[in-house]
C-alpha cells in the first residue's frame, strides 16, 4: 500500500528518525533520465553539511517532497 498527502508524510518522517532511512516511490519527470517516474528511492538520514554539490537529496518544503540534485551551495566562512 503507498501512502501519500500528509499522512504518508509524516509516516515517512517517523521512519527516517526510528531508522535513518525509509523508501519512497518517485512521481514526477524533472529528474529523468537519471531518476524515473515510479522508480522506488532509499532515502537515509545525513546532516546538511554532509551533502556535496552533485548529490541527490530530499528537500522538505512545507507538505512537499522535493527529490533533487544539489548544484549550489551558499558559501559560509569560506567554505562551500
Amino acid at each position: 500500500m503507498e501512502l501519500s498527502g500528509p499522512e504518508g508524510l509524516q509516516l515517512l518522517l517517523e521512519a527516517l528518525k526510528a531508522s535513518g532511512a525509509a523508501r519512497i516511490t518517485l512521481r514526477g519527470v524533472s529528474m529523468h533520465p537519471t531518476l524515473r517516474d515510479g522508480w522506488r528511492i532509499q532515502l537515509r538520514s545525513i546532516a546538511p553539511d554532509e551533502l556535496r554539490v552533485g548529490d541527490i537529496g530530499a528537500f522538505l518544503h512545507g507538505q512537499i517532497l522535493t527529490v533533487h540534485r544539489l548544484i549550489w551551495r551558499k558559501r559560509t566562512a569560506g567554505r562551500e
